[in-house]
This record gives structure tokens, C-alpha cells and sequence, in this order.
């Protein structure tokens, strides 16, 4: 009986080892998968909001979309970011897209725009996330956009 119960806790061994196999190869997919994600959006910002903003901004910016895809805490300690010609509305707009993308609650983004952006550093909250989203969207230089996977694939040369 000795060996058959060695024999038997080296199946365990294995098995616990398959499973360690299996919790890695599923991480690292995950992580894979949200670098991508990351990514796409990074690329979505760099085509609405490159334009209006310094090259520093933009480096910065992309720290600030990683920050809030990955719920990082260093987020709080932003050094704003000062858009030209966009209005609060566009803002508004991106804070919604970005919101919708992670699939984060609306509400969730308004302290990241609030640090992210000066311009909406001293509104109140509540004002805020009753802009996120628009009806009349196509007026702004940044729409709500629901799927910004398809707009990439239409828009990205």
C-alpha cells in the first residue's frame, strides 16, 4: 500500500501542477488581452485628443489611461493637462468613452477627469457626470462613441 499512495500523491502533484499551469497561462491571457485593450484606447486618444495637446501631454496622458484601465491609485496625483479649442463638453464626452470601453460605472471616471484635464479641475461632480453623455453628440469634436473598437477599425489609416 506504500506505493500505491506514493504513487497516488505524485498524480496530486501533477494535477496541482497542471492547475498552477493553467491559473499562469490564464494571467498571462488576461494581462495579454488588457495590454491590447489599453492599447486601442491609447490610439483612440492620440487620434481626438493628439491634436490638442503638447507631445508632453500626450506621453502623459497615455500614463493616465493605463493609471485607469488598471485602477491604479497614482492617479490621483496627475499634473493636468491643458486641451486646446476643445470644449468641457469633448472632455466630458472622452471621460464617457473611456468609462464605456474599460466597462467601468460612468460615475467612476469624474475624479479622473477632474485630475486629468485643468480645465475641469473646480466643477462639481454632479455637474460632470450629468455631461458625460450627450443625444446631440455629433456636434462636438469628440462624440460619445459606444464602440470604439469598430470606430478605430473605420478611422485608423
Amino acid at each position: 500500500t506504500l506505493m500505491r499512495s506514493s504513487a497516488a500523491s505524485d498524480v496530486y502533484k501533477r494535477q496541482d501542477m497542471d492547475i498552477e499551469q493553467i491559473k499562469q497561462e490564464v494571467d498571462k491571457r488576461f494581462l495579454e488581452r488588457q495590454k491590447e485593450q489599453i492599447e486601442l484606447f491609447r490610439r483612440y486618444a492620440h487620434r481626438e485628443l493628439g491634436p490638442y495637446i503638447s507631445s508632453d501631454e500626450l506621453v502623459r496622458l497615455d500614463r493616465y489611461i493605463e493609471y485607469y484601465a488598471l485602477q491604479e491609485s497614482g492617479s490621483t496625483e496627475l499634473t493636468p493637462i491643458r486641451p486646446q479649442k476643445l470644449k468641457n463638453a469633448d472632455l466630458f464626452h472622452f471621460g464617457w468613452n473611456m468609462a464605456h470601453y474599460f466597462g467601468r460605472p460612468k460615475q467612476e471616471v469624474v475624479p479622473w477627469l477632474k485630475s486629468a484635464f485643468a480645465p475641469l479641475a473646480e466643477l462639481e461632480d454632479s455637474y460632470i457626470k450629468g455631461k458625460l453623455y450627450s443625444p446631440q453628440t455629433r456636434q462636438f469634436i469628440i462624440p460619445n462613441i459606444a464602440d470604439i473598437p469598430k470606430y478605430m477599425a473605420e478611422h485608423d489609416g
